[in-house]
């Protein structure tokens, strides 16, 4: 007998899906402070107006949605909205958390549209990883 338990297809499948949502979730973390820490240096050498400020962020949530949804589909290879959807959904809400205690524990409804833009930012990043068709050349 073999020391391995035997892991059947739909196991390994779940583990891998579950796997890929933490991935993207944490690429989108990460991109996300990373550009935000960029437009707050940007923002601090050229003295931008404070009513971009909250575009700004929900621009860059959005966007740092798409790449980790993107990131999060590829690895999975199969069901791309899903799979984007909630890696946007629970990075959103860590940002959210974050957000929510560096601001001295207050929160508005732009925290909804925060997390809207970073859901549909991860959704549409699952979307194109699943259409995009790479040419290979032999």
């Amino acid at each position: 007998m073999s020391g391995k338990p035997k892991v059947s297809r739909k196991d390994a499948a779940s583990v891998n899906f579950a796997s890929g949502i933490a991935v993207g979730a944490a690429v989108i973390g990460a991109v996300y402070f990373v550009l935000i820490a960029v437009y707050a240096f940007a923002a601090l050498k050229t003295g931008i107006n404070a009513s971009t400020y909250m575009p700004a962020g929900f621009f860059i949530g959005a966007l740092s949605g798409l790449i980790g949804g993107f990131v999060a589909a590829k690895s999975v290879k199969q069901k791309g909205i899903v799979c984007g959807a909630s890696s946007g959904l629970i990075a959103s809400v860590f940002c959210s958390l974050v957000m929510f205690f560096v601001n001295g524990n207050k929160a508005g409804t732009g925290v909804f549209i925060f997390m809207a833009a970073m859901l549909l930012g991860g959704a549409a990043g699952g979307i194109a990883a699943m259409n995009l068709r790479i040419k290979k050349k032999y």
